[in-house]
């Protein structure tokens, strides 16, 4: 017995940080397994930014490396920390000017302070991105987008189009309420003559 302790505090010291890596995920108890060595744990949570009201949700891939952190060294009171790089996931970047989110299938969010760019990338054949608040929706697909609103409002000093636009109702310009397609024109004349300005 004399000897029993100083091991049992021993073996309890050495679990209380583990290098493991992820061997199963149960996303609805967001739990997962964890092997160490030649042991597995049984189902513990993950350590995530937060969960109360506002909440993040981040479910870790099965071969990720992590650390557990076990109360008293028991594996089954423990709980996992995340972002351990291996060579399985290797960093995303290599700069102290960049800071990088990304996800499997290839979309990207990134962050150079030094060059002063935020970069956004979803790759294509998906839905794209889609902003929504309230009954306004901003929808960037490949190759469209698509604005629902009750009223947009472009305020700049001089707006270019390269292609063709079309309204399916009135448009109005410099603040006047002569339509595009239902103004009239006065002095009118047959022959080669001009006409006068529209009609309010």
């Amino acid at each position: 017995m004399d000897g029993f302790w100083p091991a049992e505090i021993a073996r309890q010291m050495g679990n209380l940080i583990q290098f493991g890596r992820v061997v199963a995920l149960d996303t609805t108890a967001a739990r997962v397994r964890v092997a160490i060595g030649g042991n597995t744990t049984g189902w513990i949570p993950w350590l995530t930014g937060a969960a109360g009201d506002d909440a993040r949700w981040s479910a870790p891939e099965p071969g990720e490396q992590v650390i557990v952190l076990s109360p008293s060294g028991d594996t089954a009171q423990g709980a996992v920390l995340r972002g351990v790089y291996s060579a399985a996931y290797p960093a995303p970047a290599a700069s102290t000017d960049k800071t990088r989110l990304q996800w499997k299938g290839g979309a990207w969010v990134e962050l150079d302070r030094e060059a002063k760019v935020l970069e956004v990338n979803l790759p294509a054949g998906g839905p794209g991105i889609r902003l929504v608040c309230g009954s306004s929706v901003l929808e960037v697909k490949d190759g469209e987008i698509a604005i629902t609103a009750d009223l947009l409002r472009i305020v700049a000093a001089n707006t270019t189009s390269t292609g063709q636009i079309d309204a399916a109702g009135e448009v109005y310009a410099g603040g006047s309420n002569v339509g595009l397609a239902s103004h009239k024109h006065s002095g009118v004349a047959s022959g080669g003559a001009q006409t006068g300005g529209p009609v309010p």
